[in-house]
């Protein structure tokens, strides 16, 4: 009997802290809100025309490159026209020679790539 009382403890114990760790790391989505996930799952279709309709219509960027910066919370409209050196040298430590390269010779920029160098942005 006290065995199976330990081990009821210690199996409780375990998925107590694991759920709260769970609790913790939505609270933590929740608020901070890093993917936009909050923002997709209660915007309203009026709020979705709105921005649609003020969009910042940036002359280096396609619609999808600007629809993927805002999701990782940049703001198009503050992005320089032209990739400065220093820029260029920000990114290149970010991503390394090669991908900033890729990217240049007309590679698709994914996710990852703008939250290694939302810094540089």
């Amino acid at each position: 009997m006290k065995n199976e009382g330990k081990i009821l403890c210690i199996v409780l114990t375990f998925f107590g802290t694991i759920l709260l760790l769970i609790v913790l790391l939505v609270a933590y989505l929740w608020i901070k809100n890093p993917f936009g996930i909050k923002d997709a799952i209660f915007s309203s279709p009026s709020a979705n025309t709105e921005s649609a309709s003020q969009n910042y219509d940036h002359p280096g960027l396609t619609d999808s490159q600007e629809a993927l910066l805002r999701t990782v919370g940049i703001d198009p409209a503050k992005l320089p026209e032209k990739i400065t050196p220093a820029l260029e040298a920000c990114f290149i430590s970010k991503l390394g020679e090669s991908r900033v390269n890729e990217i240049k010779g007309g590679e698709q920029i994914n996710p990852f790539d703008l939250l290694k160098a939302k810094d540089c942005l």
